[in-house]
C-alpha cells in the first residue's frame, strides 16, 4: 500500500473508533442506576438532609443474633418523606426535651441549694406555667430558710408547692398560711445520695417525654401512609424510634455523669 493511500485511511479509521466509542458509553449508560442519569451540576437540597441509621437484622435459626449481629443500613432523604413526617421537627422537639433536663441538672440538682434557682422554677396552674418569682416572693431569712411569700396568688399555692417538690432540689416545702417555708438542706452523704437519686428520676421524666413525641409522630406516619409503600412507612417508623433511642441514650450519658459528680466520685 502506498504512502497516499495510508494517509486517506486515517480519518476513516478515526471516525469508526469514535463511532464505537459512542456506542459502548451509551450502552454502559443505559445499564447504569436511574440515580445516576441526574445533572449533577442541579441542586439536590434534599441530600443534605439524608438520614442512615442501622436496623437489626432478624434472629438466625439458633435463635440468636449471628456474629456480632446482622445490622441492614437505611437511608431516608426529606424527599423520600415528602407527605409523611417533617423528621427534623421530631429531631428538634426531641432535642428541646433534652436540653431541659439539662437545664434541670444545672440549676435544680447543685450540692449548694441557693435562693436563686427558685426564681426560674417553673410552676403548672391552670392558667399556664410561670417561673416562681412571678406567682411569689422569694426572701432568704438565714443561710438555712427560704421564705416564699404567695398571697398575691395564693390560688396557685399548691402548685407552687408541688414544683418545688417535684424539682428534685431535695427540699421539702411547708405550707403557713399563703407562705411556704423551705429549709435549705446542709451537703452530707445523705443530702449527695439524694440528689443522685432525683437525677435518675428527672431522667425517667424526659424518657417518658420522648416516648410520648415518639408516640406522637408514629400515629401521623400511620395516618399519612395511604398512597405510600408499606416498606418506606416501616422505614420512617423505624427512623422515629431510633431518633427517640438517640435521644434517652444522651440522657442516659448525662445521667451517669450528673450522678459521678453529686457523689463526688
Amino acid at each position: 500500500m502506498s504512502l497516499v493511500r495510508t494517509v486517506s485511511l486515517c480519518p476513516r479509521l478515526v471516525r469508526m473508533v469514535k463511532v464505537q466509542t459512542m456506542r459502548c458509553c451509551l450502552q454502559m449508560y443505559r445499564q447504569s442506576p436511574p440515580m445516576l442519569h441526574q445533572d449533577l451540576s442541579s441542586p439536590q437540597g434534599s441530600w443534605l438532609q439524608t438520614r442512615s441509621y442501622a436496623k437489626k437484622g432478624k434472629k438466625d435459626k439458633g435463635g440468636g443474633k449471628g456474629k456480632g449481629g446482622s445490622v441492614r443500613k437505611i437511608s431516608l432523604t426529606a424527599e423520600d418523606m415528602d407527605g409523611i413526617l417533617d423528621i427534623t421537627a421530631v429531631d428538634a422537639e426531641m432535642q428541646h426535651a433534652l436540653d431541659d433536663l439539662k437545664q434541670q441538672y444545672i440549676h435544680q440538682l447543685s450540692l449548694r441549694t441557693s435562693p436563686g434557682v427558685f426564681d426560674n422554677l417553673m410552676v403548672s396552674t391552670t392558667d399556664g406555667r410561670f417561673p416562681l418569682i412571678q406567682l411569689g416572693q422569694i426572701v432568704q431569712k438565714s443561710p438555712q430558710l427560704l421564705i416564699i411569700n404567695l398571697a398575691a396568688s395564693s390560688q396557685h399555692l399548691p402548685a407552687a408547692k408541688k414544683a418545688i417538690e417535684q424539682s428534685g432540689m431535695n427540699v421539702n416545702p411547708t405550707q403557713d398560711g399563703t407562705t411556704l417555708i423551705v429549709p435549705l438542706p446542709k451537703v452530707t452523704t445523705e443530702h449527695r445520695e439524694s440528689l443522685a437519686k432525683n437525677a435518675k428520676t428527672l431522667c425517667n421524666k424526659l424518657k417518658d417525654r420522648l416516648r410520648d413525641i415518639h408516640a406522637k409522630h408514629t400515629k401521623k406516619v400511620k395516618a399519612n401512609k395511604e398512597g405510600h409503600p408499606e416498606d418506606l412507612i416501616r422505614d420512617v417508623q423505624d427512623l422515629v424510634l431510633e431518633t427517640m433511642r438517640k435521644y434517652s441514650g444522651q440522657a442516659e450519658d448525662l445521667l451517669q455523669a450528673k450522678q459521678k459528680d453529686l457523689l463526688g466520685k
